[in-house]
Formats: structure tokens, C-alpha cells, sequence
């Protein structure tokens, strides 16, 4: 088997249950020595209604933060709250699936179900209630990327089946079949989606005034739900399908002349000009499709591993040969081992690496050339600027970090280390006799029960702030210097985060007890 899932580092454990004691602070200034010239931190509490996240499941969410950090909603059994406001209670509550976030953080959009003639779906944008209900809902509500605009696909009754696309309330024409999900393009300007015509689906581009003349793509979607992917930049992907059941890829308006059986795992290069996919051009046997250009067909070919690097010109992925295992560079097959990873590719595309077992060690393969091994060691984690590299190992019962060919200290447990944004700083979390500290090399922070997996450094590399557990509390520590205790700093997972504001601003959401706030700062001098 590959060894992709075993080299990610596990992220420390939350060691205490959530607490729901109820204690309402709005305000409080903070002041502490610190480093850098940093000594202290005015803080600034803002009330956001109350939330009971004991049982949250992000499969299934009933708590949203909006794209900025700012803005909290959750659901209550007949309506919604947002920023601490309720909506009207409607007879059938609100649909969770449905609730957005504009892109700016500014409007919101969901579809409650109300009783008016019959039981009906009505879309609430901005807490205003549309006028017209509709018998279902679906394929949205979206919003645009510049968050102008709201498009969804409605059924306009239950007595029949017709449905149609609805752009800031303007009915397009009604046909029975439209595609699970739309979207809009990059420029804002169309709204996308799949319909049903005659016995095939084609896609669809309505511009957004109805100006324009509607686009209509010969294939539509492969799949009606699912089938939507994006470059980094908005550019529009899709899996489209002949009336022969062949499928192929369009990427920002191009399609792929390659046709398929079926198409399962797709990669976009970091600078969103290039595509690699792998597809199964009949039952079983799997080929990488990259820059339009298939290789060779596999028997055995681990679909999840296919990565492509920043630049889109190179490309890798693993197979199985005769019980061994080998990574494919560019079409080429590298040397076999007892397992490999999946590749990684530095920033500027000039490095590949991937780990591969022999003899019951790991090392790494960096551009064909193997490194020391390791009892256990992860895969390098690269400097934006490409000039550096530094990864996780374990020899015996002792973890360190090997930052540019350089052992660190070792600990009971390190966590996966990471860069900041100018490259000139490496930081890591540590474990020392059961305890954790963030550790720099060279540097070593201040032992707490526990620090959450995430961290963050600011846009200018010149603070780095983390969360800490303190007899049972959690707190933002920031340079060393330490914040306001709550029950819970929300990250969800890493849905929710701190944002930096500016060099010496940030934000973040937390709570006391089921009390939700904003919890703005300013570091002083």
C-alpha cells in the first residue's frame, strides 16, 4: 500500500470537553509583558447571541463564520441567528444545506419554509423574506464572487415538475430537469448551470441582466451533483458528458478532446492555467491525463495520489508493481520500494519529493536522489521562497524537526513545522513531559497543558500567534504574550480561524460558557 495517509503529522489532541457555564463579558483590556517590544494587548468583546457547540458536526452544520471572521449564524429550532439577531420563527424552520455567506462577508442568503398557501420555500436574502415561495429550493441559493448577486434553481409548484433558474428574482423559463448546484463565472457576470434538453443536459450561461445572449455548451454535466470545480483565480471546471455516456474535462471554457469511461480525481495547478485528472478509459485500468496529454494505462494505480506542481509542468502519482511501490515522475517510473508517498512539489516547481520505505526505514527522495533515513519521518514542507525545507522525523522514542539538513532538539513529539510568509522564520510545536510549547530554532516558548495544531503568523512574518490550553481554558497567545481565557478560542476544525488584520490587528471568535463574541485586538507598544 501507499504511505500518502501516514505522513501527515496528527494535529495534538483537545484534551477538555467544551464548558457551558454562562458568563457575559462585553468588553476588557489586557495588559502583559512580552517580546519584541510588544507589552500589551487592548482587546474589544462584541456580543454575538448565544451557541451551544457541544455537539457540532461539520458534515452537518448548524454554525457558519463568515469568510472574513466577523460574523457568526446558527440555527434554532424555527429560524436563524445572525450576529445575535433572530429571524422570524417559520412554521418549518430553515433548511441547514441552505444558509450562505456572501464572498465579502457582507449578505447572507438561506431558504425558509414557511406556511403561506401551502407549504412553501421562500429565499430570505439579507433577512428579507422573497416574495414569491416555491414548492422546493435547490442548486443554491450562491452568491457571485463579486457578491452582487444570488442565483438558485426553484420548482416553481407541487403539482408539477417544471423548475427554473432564478437570478436576483428574475424567472429564467421553466424545463423539469436542471443539475443539482450552479455557480456563477469568475467576472461575476453569468450564472451557470445544467438543463436538461430533449434527452441530453447541456450547460448553461445566463448573463445576469438578461443583456446578454444566453451561452449554451454542446455536453452537459457528467454528474448533476458534485461535478463543479474551480481554479485558484474562479476559473469554471466541470465533468461533461457525451450522449455516448463519454466523459471528458472543460476547463475555463476549453475542453479536454480525451474521452473516458469515467473521470475521478482532478488537480489544478497553482497558478490555475493547467489541469491533470486520472480517468479510467475502461473498467479497472486507470490513466493521468495532464496538459491534455494521456499516459500510460495501470492496473494498478493509487488514484488519490496525483499532485501537480505550482507551474503545471510537472506531474506524479503512485502505482503498485509486482507488491512493490514507485512514484511516476512525467510519465517516468522512478525506483521501487516497500511503500511511497505521494510527490511534493516546492513552490517555484524546482523540487520534487516523496518518501519511500526499505529495510523498515523511511527516507525522503528529493529529485531522484535519497536522503537519510529515518525510523519515521514525514514529507519536507518547503519555504514559500523554495530556498528552504524542514520536516518532521523519529528515531527511537524521540521526535525532533530537520530544518535544512540541520537536527533540532529533540522532544517527546514535535508537530509538522512551518514557515513564514517571508521564509525567514520556521516554527513548530513541541511536547516536553506532557506539556507543549511553540519552539522556533534557537527559541524556545512557554510550556502550556496544550496548544491547538493550528498557528498563524501574520502577513509581514512579524508576529506569531497560537492557542493555548491553561487549566482548562483556552487563550491567544501571540509573541509570547498572553490574551483573555475563555472557555473556547472556535476553530472548528480549521473552518473558523484567527485572522491578522494588519500588522498589529487581529481577530478571532470565542466563547464563555454558550456567550459567542468577536474578540478584536491591537498590540501596543
Amino acid at each position: 500500500m501507499t504511505m500518502t495517509s501516514k505522513f501527515r503529522r496528527p494535529l495534538p489532541n483537545l484534551r477538555w470537553t467544551a464548558m457551558l457555564g454562562t458568563v457575559l463579558i462585553t468588553a476588557a483590556v489586557g495588559t502583559a509583558a512580552g517580546q519584541d517590544g510588544a507589552s500589551r494587548r487592548v482587546v474589544k468583546e462584541t456580543p454575538l447571541g448565544q451557541v451551544d457547540l457541544s455537539e457540532y458536526d461539520a458534515k452537518k452544520p448548524t454554525f457558519w463564520v463568515s469568510p472574513d471572521g466577523r460574523h457568526a449564524a446558527y440555527l434554532t429550532e424555527k429560524g436563524i441567528v445572525i450576529d445575535g439577531k433572530a429571524s422570524p420563527d417559520y412554521e418549518f424552520g430553515v433548511k441547514p444545506e441552505s444558509f450562505t455567506f456572501s464572498p465579502n462577508s457582507q449578505r447572507t442568503a438561506y431558504t425558509a419554509i414557511a406556511l403561506r398557501e401551502s407549504r412553501d420555500e421562500v429565499l430570505v436574502i439579507d433577512g428579507v423574506e422573497g416574495e414569491k415561495g416555491y414548492s422546493s429550493i435547490g442548486a443554491g441559493p450562491v452568491f457571485s464572487p463579486d457578491s452582487k448577486h444570488v442565483g438558485m434553481i426553484a420548482r416553481l409548484s407541487a403539482s408539477s415538475f417544471d423548475q427554473v433558474p432564478v437570478i436576483d428574482g428574475r424567472e429564467g423559463e421553466p424545463h423539469e430537469d436542471y443539475s443539482w448546484e450552479s455557480t456563477f463565472s469568475a467576472d461575476s457576470k453569468r450564472f451557470i448551470y445544467g438543463v436538461k434538453i430533449g434527452e441530453d443536459y447541456v450547460m448553461r450561461e445566463d448573463s445576469v441582466d438578461g443583456a446578454e445572449p444566453r451561452v449554451e455548451h454542446a455536453h452537459g454535466p457528467a454528474t448533476l451533483r458534485g461535478n463543479l470545480f474551480f481554479g485558484p483565480n474562479g476559473q469554471l471546471g466541470y465533468i461533461a458528458s457525451t450522449p455516448e455516456h463519454k466523459h471528458f474535462v472543460v476547463y475555463d471554457g476549453q475542453e479536454d478532446p480525451n474521452r473516458y469511461e469515467e473521470i475521478q480525481y482532478i488537480r489544478v495547478s497553482g497558478n490555475g492555467k493547467h489541469v491533470a485528472y486520472v480517468a479510467e478509459p475502461r473498467s479497472f485500468r486507470h490513466v493521468v491525463v495532464a496538459n491534455g496529454k494521456p499516459g500510460k494505462v495501470y492496473d494498478d494505480l493509487d488514484v488519490d495520489s496525483l499532485e501537480i506542481s505550482p507551474d503545471g509542468q510537472h506531474w506524479g502519482y503512485v502505482i503498485e508493481v509486482r507488491r512493490k511501490w514507485c512514484v511516476v515522475l512525467d510519465g517516468k517510473e522512478q525506483k521501487q520500494y516497500d511503500g511511497v508517498s505521494s510527490p511534493v512539489y516546492s513552490p517555484d516547481s524546482q523540487r520534487v519529493a516523496y518518501l519511500a520505505s526499505a529495510n523498515g526505514k523511511i527516507m525522503s527522495v528529493v529529485n531522484g536522489k535519497e536522503g537519510k533515513a529515518y525510523d519515521e519521518r514525514d514529507l519536507p514542507e518547503f519555504s514559500p521562497d523554495s530556498k528552504s525545507a524542514a520536516f518532521w522525523a523519529k528515531q527511537g522514542e524521540r521526535s525532533f524537526i530537520v530544518y535544512n539538513g540541520q537536527k533540532q532538539p529533540d522532544y517527546d513529539d514535535v508537530g509538522t513545522p512551518r514557515f513564514s510568509p517571508d521564509s525567514k522564520r520556521l516554527a513548530y510545536l513541541a511536547q516536553k513531559n506532557g506539556r507543549w510549547m511553540m519552539a522556533e530554532p534557537g527559541k524556545e516558548g512557554k510550556l502550556y497543558d496544550d496548544i491547538k495544531g493550528i498557528f498563524y503568523f501574520s502577513d509581514d512574518s512579524r508576529h506569531l500567534a497560537m492557542i493555548a490550553y491553561d487549566n482548562q481554558r483556552q487563550l491567544v497567545v501571540i509573541d509570547g504574550l498572553e490574551g483573555n481565557r475563555y472557555d473556547e478560542v472556535i476553530t472548528l476544525g480549521g473552518v473558523t480561524k484567527l485572522h491578522f488584520d494588519d500588522g498589529n490587528s487581529f481577530h478571532y471568535l470565542a466563547r464563555r460558557g454558550m456567550d459567542l463574541f468577536l474578540v478584536e485586538e491591537t498590540l501596543g507598544e
